[in-house]
């Protein structure tokens, strides 16, 4: 199913390789999936779910830019936990975030690698993957496009915050657009939802929907630079006011 986003998902800008990777990851064809990364040369759960997004994992990667992700193996004579190659992560060049979308068992998967740079100002935005094989028209208050196969976006609809907004996914029949999809949600000024919009294989002139909602957090303040947090520890501290008799 997500073999085709390899092709267009992959950004890989120019720049030097990276030393470490910030990533979440997705199940995508299983509930859960257990898994582990190497942290300091030591074995670190990774526990993988399909409803949501982990948290943001900061990982060491390979000279080469890649990242292996383990799963557990039998246990050794002592009862002490061993773990195998599940994958091999190639990470593209440059600093960024990104989104591990994991397609395939406990037993075997492969990682889909897609840029996600834009993460901290997505509140109240939709991102529209289309997996299903033909074009969809997005039709929500204040967007209306067309996303072809195999292809992605990202939009605010003009709802308002608090407020429920009605929208419909169609395909085209016999050269004319359709409903395929009603959708109804609450916007939400610090949520964004990821849909992934899948062909029915009980009926071409409908599609489905796999959706995961995500909070959005403010991004952290900036850490002040070492010479100006020393300046302002120095500096002269203010006199107490004198308290009333």
């Amino acid at each position: 199913m997500l073999l085709p986003l390899l092709v267009w998902l992959a950004v890989t800008p120019s720049g030097e390789t990276p030393a470490e990777v910030h990533f979440r990851a997705l199940a995508f064809d299983t509930p859960r999936l257990q898994l582990a990364l190497m942290v300091h040369k030591k074995p670190v759960s990774l526990e993988v779910y399909g409803q949501a997004l982990t948290p943001e994992i900061t990982a060491e990667l390979n000279k080469d830019g890649t990242l292996e992700i383990l799963k557990p193996a039998s246990p050794d004579p002592t009862g002490k936990p061993t773990y195998q190659l599940y994958t091999t992560v190639t990470v593209p060049p440059g600093n960024g975030k990104f989104l591990f979308i994991i397609s395939g068992n406990q037993e075997q998967g492969k990682v889909t690698v897609i840029n996600d740079n834009d993460v901290n100002g997505a509140g109240g935005t939709f991102r529209f993957f289309n997996l299903s094989g033909h074009a969809v028209n997005l039709a929500f208050p204040g967007f209306n496009q067309v996303l072809t196969a195999n292809n992605n976006l990202t939009f605010k609809p003009t709802t308002k915050n608090g407020e429920y907004g009605q929208a419909q996914v169609l395909v085209t029949v016999d050269g004319t657009w359709k409903p395929a999809k009603n959708l109804r949600w609450l916007q939400l000024d610090d949520t964004r939802i990821i849909y992934f919009v899948l062909a029915d294989p009980t009926d071409p002139q409908r599609v489905q929907l796999r959706g995961i909602e995500e909070r959005i957090l403010p991004a952290a303040p900036p850490v002040p630079e070492p010479g100006k947090a020393a300046e302002k520890k120095t500096g002269t501290t203010p006199k107490r006011p004198k308290s009333n008799p």
